[in-house]
């Protein structure tokens, strides 16, 4: 079952409603590389009894497109299940991608982190793994397993609220630093956002870009400890 084969009829493969997105971009690269240069039996796509692909759908599609023998070979041992680690070892999935495998495949949580990030587009996945966990942590490896932490989902919202609120005054209160920052500040004991929000009603040209974390740690710290000279709050990384 696992010899290399090869057909024209690219239609006995099918696709599976949680693999990623058919990436136009990237078949549009393939089939400029292989027009050049066709090496498509040293990649030959994977799938399983049932002719599910598991790896390889954008060489099929790019195939069909020139009309080319595509190499394949089937494995019974593979389901659907192994998709996300077979492309957890040939590193050719991004964040968006294991998402939406694991959200169709519906693991727990992910229909929240979903839903988390249609209703804050403009927030970048690793942040909002990040904000969703306890600890600010960011386990992409147990992203790839579909194991993911969303106990921290309501201070998230919270978070996701004041970013949105930032944004009606600058425009780039969606860069990871800032959003990482504002995440800074509500954990960081005795912050309190209420008072934040009154200081920079009066100074709003001190939000200004800045280049890492760290400075916007220092930024905030100046305008929230503007006029105090006890009890000053130490932003924590």
């Amino acid at each position: 079952m696992n010899e290399l084969q090869k057909t024209i009829n690219y239609f006995q493969f099918k696709h599976i409603e949680s693999n990623r997105p058919i990436d136009q971009r990237h078949v549009n690269g393939l089939i400029a590389k292989i027009s050049d240069k066709n090496l498509l039996h040293l990649f030959p796509i994977l799938v399983n009894s049932k002719f599910e692909i598991i790896d390889g759908q954008h060489r099929l599609a790019a195939a069909e497109k020139l009309k080319l023998y595509i190499y394949y070979t089937v494995d019974d041992q593979i389901s659907k299940a192994d998709i996300a680690n077979v492309n957890a070892l040939s590193k050719n999935w991004n964040i968006n991608d294991y998402i939406n495998y694991w959200t169709v495949e519906k693991k727990e949580g992910f229909d929240m982190l979903s839903s988390f990030m249609i209703d804050n587009p403009l927030i970048p996945p690793s942040t909002v793994l990040m904000m969703l966990s306890t600890g600010k942590k960011r386990d992409l490896d147990g992203l790839r397993r579909g194991v993911i932490d969303v106990s921290n989902y309501d201070q998230a919202l919270i978070i996701a609220g004041i970013v949105k609120e930032y944004s009606l005054i600058i425009t780039f209160a969606y860069d990871r630093n800032f959003v990482l920052a504002v995440i800074n500040c509500i954990y960081t004991q005795d912050y309190d956002h209420e008072v934040m929000k009154r200081k920079i009603e009066y100074q709003s040209r001190s939000l200004v870009k800045c280049v890492n974390v760290k400075q916007y740690n220092g930024m905030f710290e100046e305008i929230y400890n503007h006029g105090q000279q006890k009890n000053r709050l130490i932003i924590k990384l």
